[in-house]
């Protein structure tokens, strides 16, 4: 199971449509199927606020929920200030 997590601010508030989460599933997804390195049943994305708590809980969840997580792939935090919490 595929899972990518955008960290934006103004992605989680409805400012603007987060393209860049559903485009890395999609990437892996299509790289899996040309290539069969990978066999991806299934990709979940999600969009979350650069708080550490909210970015720490969605990783959590998916790691260690009732079905986890076998690859998670993080995007955005593109700043370089002190809020920026995006692990990389």
């Amino acid at each position: 199971r595929l899972a990518v997590l955008t960290v934006s601010d103004r992605a989680a508030a409805g400012v603007y449509e987060d393209l860049s989460g559903p485009e890395a599933a999609r990437a892996v997804e299509a790289f899996a199927g040309a290539t069969g390195a990978l066999l991806v049943s299934g990709a979940g994305t999600a969009v979350v606020p650069d708080e550490r708590s909210e970015v720490e809980a969605r990783l959590v969840a998916w790691c260690d929920g009732a079905a986890p997580a076998d690859l998670v792939l993080t995007t955005g935090g593109t700043g370089c200030a002190p809020r920026d919490v995006t692990p990389e």
